[in-house]
C-alpha cells in the first residue's frame, strides 16, 4: 500500500499509511508507506508498482493519492512571500490558497494472467525544477525559527509551472506511446494532471488532442494534486463513459513539483 500525499495528517514515520493499514486490517507483511509527493506522484508511483509486479516481487499494490490543503489555510501564512531565485521578485503564497482542492482517489494494481487488460505501457522520470516551494519542516528549514510564516505554505512558481507543464506532459505522451503508435487513435479518454483549466486547454489544443476525450474537473474542484487523475477516472467509470473489463484504452499522465512525472497507457 503506497499513499501519495504532500499533506499528511502527521509528517513522520509513514503515519498516514500505517493508519490506513490498521483501519483496513491488512496483513502484517503488507507494506505501508507514505510517499511525500504532489501532482505527478501518482503515475510516478504507479510506474514503480507496475515494475514491482512485473518482477514478481509483489502480486497486488494499492496506490492512493490524496491532498487536504484547506486544513492548512491560515491568512497569516498564505498572504506572505518567500524569496526564490536571486534576481527575481519574491513569490506570493496567496495564489496557492485558491488553487488546490481536497481530493482522494485509489487504484488497485495486480498481477493478472489475462494479457489483454491492464497497463500496456508505463514510464516515470525526474527533473530538477522548484515548481512549488514549501520550506517549512525538515532540517534545512526547521518548524521553528522560520524567517517567514509563508514558508509553511505551498508557494507556486506560476511562470515556471506554465513553461514546464507543456514540456513534461508532451514527454509523457510521446514516451508512453513510443512503442505503441498504432494505438494512438484508439485512446478513448485522457486523464491529465490539471494545474488550471487555462493551462490544460492550451496544452490539449497545442498537441492536437480531441478536447472531448480529455476528462476535466479542475473547473469544479480546483487542482486536485496527486488524486486528480484517479478522481477523473472514477467519475468516468461512475458515469459509464468507460467500463472496467471492456478493453477501453485510456491514458494517465501528470507532472508535479520539483519534478516527478509519469504516465500509463491502460486497457481497462
Amino acid at each position: 500500500m503506497l499513499l501519495v500525499t504532500c499533506t499528511p495528517d502527521r509528517l513522520n514515520f509513514s503515519y498516514d499509511a500505517m493508519e490506513l493499514h490498521r483501519r483496513l486490517g491488512c496483513r502484517v507483511d503488507t507494506y505501508a508507506l507514505t510517499v511525500d509527493d504532489g501532482c505527478g506522484g501518482t503515475p510516478y508511483i504507479m510506474d514503480m508498482a507496475y515494475r514491482m509486479i512485473r518482477s514478481g516481487a509483489v502480486n497486488t499494490v494499492a496506490v492512493i493519492g490524496s491532498a487536504c490543503t484547506s486544513a492548512l489555510i491560515d491568512r497569516n501564512v498564505w498572504c506572505g512571500e518567500v524569496s526564490h531565485t536571486p534576481g527575481r521578485k519574491p513569490l506570493n503564497a496567496a495564489f496557492g490558497m485558491y488553487v488546490f482542492g481536497d481530493p482522494a482517489g485509489a487504484v488497485i494494481l495486480r498481477a493478472d494472467p489475462d494479457p489483454k487488460l491492464g497497463i500496456v505501457a508505463s514510464l516515470s522520470g525526474n527533473d530538477y525544477q522548484e515548481l512549488v516551494v514549501r520550506r517549512g519542516g525538515g532540517v534545512h528549514e526547521r518548524l521553528y525559527g522560520k524567517s517567514s510564516a509563508a514558508e509553511d505554505a505551498f508557494v507556486i512558481d506560476g511562470q515556471l509551472v506554465a513553461r514546464s507543464y507543456r514540456v513534461f506532459m508532451k514527454r509523457c505522451l510521446n514516451d508512453v506511446l513510443a512503442s505503441h503508435r498504432e494505438l494512438t487513435d484508439e485512446v478513448k479518454r485522457y486523464y491529465f494532471h490539471q494545474p488550471n483549466k487555462r493551462l490544460l486547454d492550451h496544452f490539449v489544443a497545442d498537441v492536437g488532442l480531441p478536447a472531448d476525450r480529455v476528462a476535466c474537473n479542475v473547473d469544479r474542484y480546483g487542482n486536485t494534486s496527486a488524486a486528480g487523475m484517479l478522481v477523473l477516472l472514477a467519475e468516468d467509470l461512475e458515469a459509464g463513459v468507460v467500463t472496467l473489463g471492456s478493453g477501453d484504452l485510456v491514458m494517465i499522465a501528470a507532472v508535479g513539483a520539483n519534478v516527478h512525472y509519469g504516465a500509463q497507457l491502460v486497457r481497462l
